[in-house]
């Protein structure tokens, strides 16, 4: 009997996707200990650093992604715009820290209206924590470290939405 390549795929993407299911929290959960690399940083970016001072949210996204940019340009006038949260870039490009990536970054960085701190992430490990499987996206954590949300694209439809889980940490 032949398989198709079809169904083996299918087979190996639920058993590579299947772990990440599980790993995500729900809303009033701790959040999990979270540590990145900064861009243009020797200190690192740490989730429990915010614990108690500020809430923060995340902002997935990658460098060439038309959506990203969206979110991005969207999100820019919420930072600063309170000081009871931070948003923080979390870049997934798979060539982070690269020399090539580097010199992308520092365009896009220096193009950016309002500067955000940029954490790496190149293999994406941390979105799946936080229920996100794809960029764009966001989660959110208050300032006592509890999860608030996630949401997962953005198009023009989402701005309410997006607006509204940031306004739960205001």
């Amino acid at each position: 009997m032949r398989i198709s390549t079809r169904v083996i795929a299918s087979f190996v993407g639920v058993f590579l996707l299947a772990p990440s299911l599980c790993l995500a929290i729900a809303p009033g959960a701790d959040a999990p200990a979270l540590e990145l690399p900064l861009f243009k940083s020797t200190t690192p970016f740490k989730l429990a650093d915010y614990k108690g001072k500020q809430a923060v949210v995340l902002e997935f996204g990658q460098s060439a992604c038309g959506s990203c940019k969206g979110m991005s340009d969207f999100l820019a006038p919420f930072q600063g715009k309170s000081k009871n949260y931070e948003i923080v870039k979390v870049n997934v490009d798979m060539m982070g820290g690269s020399e090539k990536w580097n010199k992308l970054m520092e365009t896009i960085t220096k193009d950016e209206k309002v500067q955000m701190k940029m954490a790496i992430d190149p293999k994406f490990t941390a979105g799946p924590l936080f229920g996100i499987r794809a960029t764009p996206g966001i989660a959110v954590i208050d300032k006592e470290g509890k999860f608030v949300g996630s949401l997962v694209g953005f198009d023009d439809t989402m701005k309410k939405e997006i607006s509204d889980l940031i306004d739960k940490v205001k």
